[in-house]
């Protein structure tokens, strides 16, 4: 339960993904302009970002069900070992 949070914390980002590519993993489950901010932390040093990404959604009903939706499952453009971890930023 978000508790009607519209921005959400996204975990266990593949290290290559750059806000566009987040965003294109995004779009294939909800429309572009649900989204109204992506801030993707980048290590300059490593050439890669730091592993995790603020998203906000324009609704809380659209956080809710990304949240619903993602949680757990692997990522689609890249091959990773890892899992989407979403939770609300506070």
């Amino acid at each position: 339960n978000l508790g009607g949070a519209t921005t959400l914390m996204i975990r266990n980002l593949p290290h290559k993904y750059t806000p566009l590519a987040l965003m294109e993993e995004l779009s294939l489950h909800v429309p572009h302009d649900s989204v109204d901010f992506v801030h993707l932390p980048w290590d300059p040093h490593t050439h890669a970002n730091m592993g995790y990404a603020f998203v906000n959604f324009t609704e809380p009903d659209v956080a809710a069900m990304v949240a619903n939706k993602l949680e757990g499952s692997p990522w689609v453009l890249v091959q990773s070992s890892k899992n989407i971890d979403l939770v609300a930023a506070h």
